[in-house]
């Protein structure tokens, strides 16, 4: 044991010195996560613009339920030729025309003509006119059962017109009070950043063991009462309690900072550990492999980027098809991703994301058997 903490005491202060270890642990990861949630996490209203020069029962509730819909900005133009201008300038995404007359050919049963204008091939445009036609879809339905129930002498218009109303507002209302229950823009980014650097720190970490092979502190280790196992345990746990910490410090970050609830603690320890030890293996692996400290860290940037665009750490795998997911699968940030997804979307315990760390201890353990075996090689050679 005195051998194993002086080996991991030196290990420490040696990396406690280079910089570029805070930056790509903490630094790197936090301003990451920062800026997608920010970006790309919050709702952003889509601004459309409205023409309606009279105003009506029916155009009045159109208003009404596009003002409430909290994925659209309304902005209101005079005349369709000025719609189409700021339409041009990309000032709004989507347009609908009201014509003056649409009260009129509601009650006389014919089809209301209205106009709805957005560019083609823009996504923007694309959700915010699916919008406007569920908004005029939603209106319309209204109307025809509160006629419906005129006709067949079930009730007053107006009374069948309110309480086709009321049902729509109560939808509105229930949307607005699970609003405040809305995925946090921060959980995905925060787990996803997680996975993605653990893997891009310790990969890196690997030119560790180059710099050592190439001064031949092996061989000087070696004179000591130090055995070969002692030392491949030690560069193994310096590199898991390297992951390890830098886990949880992100962990804290997401939890304090972005407000990120990752569930059920003994199953994210658990998770942090078997992930960390993975990390650290394919750390020790690569730095057996690798032939000088520059190459040890290009290589682990680039294995490490490629393996966190395949295993999600980039984008969700949900949104790839399913050729794409299964290959995903074949690296152990995939299985990472979909326990921490379970753990925070899904609040499962330890028990909901066994399958995942089941699947990580063995990608665990056959990275460890490989980069004992490497690194015990290497040793000895020296």
């Amino acid at each position: 044991m005195k051998v194993l903490t002086a080996i991991l005491w030196v290990n420490r202060k040696r990396a406690g010195k280079d910089y570029r270890i805070v930056i790509v642990a903490l630094l790197l990861p936090v301003f990451i996560m920062f800026l997608v949630g920010t970006v790309f996490g919050g709702q952003q209203r889509s601004p459309v613009g409205l023409v309606t020069n009279t105003p009506n029962n029916f155009s009045n509730r159109v208003q009404y339920l596009m003002n409430s819909n909290p994925q659209l900005a309304i902005r209101y133009y005079p005349s369709k030729a000025a719609l189409e201008d700021n339409l041009l300038r990309g000032r709004i995404v989507a347009g609908l025309i009201i014509p003056d007359n649409a009260m009129v050919d509601l009650k006389k049963n014919q089809t209301i003509n209205l106009d709805l204008i957005a560019p083609a091939g823009q996504a923007d445009s694309y959700v915010a006119r699916a919008q406007i036609i569920a908004t005029v879809e939603a209106v319309s339905t209204e109307f025809s059962a509160a006629k419906l129930v005129s006709l067949n002498n079930e009730g007053l218009y107006s009374t069948a017109l309110n309480k086709a109303r009321g049902i729509t507002n109560l939808v509105l209302k229930k949307y607005d009070s699970q609003k405040s229950s809305a995925p946090n823009p921060y959980d995905y980014t925060t787990p996803s950043n997680l996975v993605l650097f653990v893997f891009l720190m310790l990969l890196g970490a690997s030119s560790t063991i180059v710099e050592m092979k190439q001064l031949n502190i092996f061989t000087r280790m070696l004179a000591t009462p130090a055995k070969p196992f002692l030392i491949v345990l030690s560069m193994l746990l310096g590199l898991f309690s390297l992951a390890f910490g830098q886990s949880i410090m992100l962990i804290f970050v997401g939890k304090f900072l972005f407000k990120v609830s990752f569930g059920s603690p003994v199953a994210l320890v658990s998770l942090l550990v078997v992930l960390s030890i993975t990390a650290a293996s394919a750390g020790v692996l690569l730095g057996t492999f690798a032939k000088s400290p520059d190459q040890a860290i290009a290589m682990g940037t680039v294995i490490g980027i490629s393996m966190g665009m395949l295993g999600g750490c980039m984008w969700p795998l949900d949104i790839v098809g399913p050729i794409m997911k299964t290959i995903g699968h074949f690296v152990p940030q995939a299985w990472a991703m979909d326990a921490f997804i379970n753990l925070i979307y899904n609040k499962s315990s330890i028990g909901g994301i066994l399958t995942d760390l089941i699947v990580l201890l063995g990608f665990a353990l056959l990275l460890t058997v490989l980069a004992s075996f490497r690194l015990r090689k290497t040793v000895v050679s020296k």
